[in-house]
């Protein structure tokens, strides 16, 4: 599957939209009928749906992109967060390292 990116979804929207009005313009001015108007507009409007959905999608995986880069660097540099961090961030550093709540005594 081709990966787009966001510029290129948001122009096939604006293009779609395009063929939309042009599609209006021909039936204001009797160019053509209403059953082929009808049938392409359906068409246009799926398109920008199926476009949206995947504009949508593109920007869930940036976010979970965001989140598991953000993951990722907190393991690189374990270390260095839990020695600048607080009692209450060490604690929860701790905590998502050791689900089963670890204790020291």
């Amino acid at each position: 599957m081709k990966v787009r990116t966001e510029e290129q979804i948001d122009k096939d929207i604006t293009a779609n939209n395009a063929r939309i009005q042009n599609l209006e313009d021909q039936f204001a001015d009797g160019s053509i009928d209403f059953k082929t108007f009808n049938e392409l507009r359906t068409k246009y409007s799926q398109k920008i749906n199926q476009l949206e959905r995947e504009k949508t999608c593109g920007e869930s995986l940036t976010g979970q992109a965001k989140l598991l880069k953000s993951g990722l660097n907190l393991v690189e540099n374990f270390l260095t967060v839990f020695a600048k961090a607080d009692v209450f961030k060490k604690k929860r550093l701790l905590g998502s390292t050791f689900p089963e709540k670890i204790q020291i005594s």
